[in-house]
């Protein structure tokens, strides 16, 4: 793939952790990037548009009419899976609404290992998929809605992104692990919950090479090198800011905010032979990833939303 073929205009949907960074990525790389996303507060954003209505959805199809992308990426919320346990409809609204709202062009929706119930060993990107939660429910009808549209759809898993989030957004478990190992305060971590932890760093170069040569339909999944529990993650996190890995205090799931994960949500990636046409894929150890928060960190972290 070269980067210096015509610059591509990609509408990113979504301006969080992965959006916000995404754009930026894709902007420095070449392209031209139109940004969607729900608060018109957010720097950079071209439309301001709550993907939980329909006048919202139809302000989007508008825009895309208007544009006429080479690519849609898809990482908008809502995206709080506990939230989204007690909120379902609404959650299903915006995902497939939205989905099915920007499925005429080619998209590129990013996915989760919650479409996959944890109860199997880490599922590849042709095993059947399980959902057990509402938020694996939902994200798997927005992959079957841009399947099924009449454009090309590449579908995108991510395992648990961490990374440090914008002030006011939603933290990351890693933000919020950091954050209270440099305030020398403990912080309760399930023993039994298991993941497999991807850098955004990661997460975002991924994202900008598919975006870039868009590979048509297909399904790809993307997660950190190595299984940890959160309770595992959480030390790695207190050692690598310098603060005592005791102060992590080890609970089980079910007595935590979040019970309604799989008890193993991860994934294998996807075959580096498949993957080579877009990228060489070598994500980064957990420690490694965390150092490098430590490092970037802010002089006054972001505080951790209620």
């Amino acid at each position: 793939m070269s980067w210096t073929a015509t610059a591509p205009r990609i509408v990113v949907v979504g301006h969080g952790l992965l959006g916000e960074p995404l754009g930026n990525a894709l902007r420095i790389m070449g392209a031209t990037v139109v940004t969607v996303a729900h608060r018109s507060a957010d720097n950079g954003v071209d439309l301001a548009a709550d993907l939980t209505t329909g006048p919202g959805r139809r302000a989007l199809a508008a825009l895309l009419a208007e544009q006429q992308p080479t690519c849609v990426v898809l990482v908008h919320g809502p995206g709080d899976v506990t939230w989204i346990e007690g909120n379902e409809k609404v959650a299903r609204d915006a995902h497939v609404g939205t989905a099915r709202a920007v499925s005429s062009h080619q998209v590129l929706l990013v996915s989760t290992d919650n479409v996959f119930d944890g109860t199997a060993p880490p599922p590849a990107d042709t095993d059947p998929v399980s959902p057990g939660n509402a938020y694996g429910r939902v994200k798997l009808a927005a992959e079957r809605a841009v399947l099924a549209g009449p454009a090309p759809a590449t579908i995108v898993r991510l395992s648990m992104a961490y990374g440090w989030s914008a002030p006011g957004r939603r933290a990351t478990y890693g933000h919020r692990c950091i954050q209270a190992a440099r305030a020398g305060q403990s912080i309760v971590a399930p023993i039994d919950q298991h993941f497999t932890p991807l850098h955004v760093d990661d997460a975002i170069r991924a994202l900008v090479r598919l975006a870039f040569g868009f590979p048509g339909d297909r399904i790809f999944h993307f997660a950190g090198p190595v299984e940890l529990s959160r309770h595992e993650f959480a030390r790695l996190a207190y050692a690598a800011a310098g603060a005592d890995p005791e102060l992590v205090v080890p609970v089980p799931l079910m007595q935590t905010e979040w019970a309604c994960r799989p008890r193993r949500s991860r994934l294998r990636n996807s075959d580096p032979a498949v993957l080579a046409p877009w990228l060489d894929w070598r994500p980064m150890e957990p420690l490694e990833g965390l150092k490098r928060m430590v490092h970037a960190a802010p002089a006054r972290p972001p505080a951790v939303p209620s």
